[in-house]
């Protein structure tokens, strides 16, 4: 599977960290929150989102997201929701 990003696009990258005490149901529902994202910010446009299938050598992280935007200007702009982001 290939992720192939439009030409000019800008690429985020982004690791979480979630608690090893937070049950399988509710890590199931941040990963539908996290592909949801691109429905709340219209400046997404490609997200790609998985967990972690290798833990011994990923530090602890437990998820990674790649999203696609148009151009800088529209990563500036879901970057300004920081508490929509960070939530």
């Amino acid at each position: 599977n290939k992720l192939l990003s439009p030409s000019g696009s800008v690429v985020k990258i982004t690791f979480l960290k979630l608690k090893e005490s937070i049950p399988d149901e509710a890590k199931s529902e941040i990963l539908d929150l996290i592909k949801g994202l691109d429905e709340k910010f219209p400046g997404i446009g490609q997200i790609t989102v998985g967990k972690n299938f290798s833990p011994a050598q990923a530090k602890g992280f437990s998820i990674a997201l790649i999203a696609f935007f148009k151009d800088l200007a529209e990563l500036e702009s879901v970057d300004s929701h920081t508490k929509l982001v960070n939530s």
